[in-house]
């Protein structure tokens, strides 16, 4: 009789374990990234209304994107198989363009923080190869 109770229980535990690890815990750290994603663009929102410099804005958007991209894998690694969080990200705030130049700038100048000079420089060659490689993207495009 012992024996069956010290059974139940232990499978009880595990199913609850296991439920939490899958469900619990995955909407844990989805709702972290999402802190993180609204962190993310408030964060743009601030370098684009020039409330903060190129270089502080930069430093802070790796800090903040290698956090969210940390939170996405957990996820993943929480719901294998299930709905991809990579998806396509605006982290323009409203009332300015997604191809405003200064994202592209925040974008870069982070990049540059990130691999160094160095390694930045070959990222960069490498992409220019791949255009050249690959022609035109648009027809009547630069040749």
């Amino acid at each position: 009789m012992l024996l069956t109770v010290v059974a139940v229980v232990i499978a009880v535990a595990t199913l609850a374990a296991f439920a939490f690890r899958r469900l619990a815990l995955w909407g844990i750290i989805r709702y972290l990234q999402a802190r993180t994603l609204a962190a993310w663009r408030a964060l743009v929102a601030e370098y684009l209304a020039g409330r903060i410099s190129l270089d502080t804005a930069a430093a802070k958007y790796n800090q903040i994107e290698a956090r969210f991209h940390r939170y996405g894998f957990r996820a993943m690694d929480l719901r294998p198989g299930g709905p991809s969080y990579l998806r396509s990200i605006s982290l323009a705030p409203p009332g300015y363009r997604v191809d405003d130049p200064r994202l592209d700038a925040l974008v870069e100048h982070a990049s540059f923080l990130h691999f160094g000079p160095q390694r930045y420089a070959e990222i960069r060659a490498w992409g220019r190869r791949q255009r050249e490689a690959d022609g035109p993207s648009q027809p009547g495009g630069p040749t």
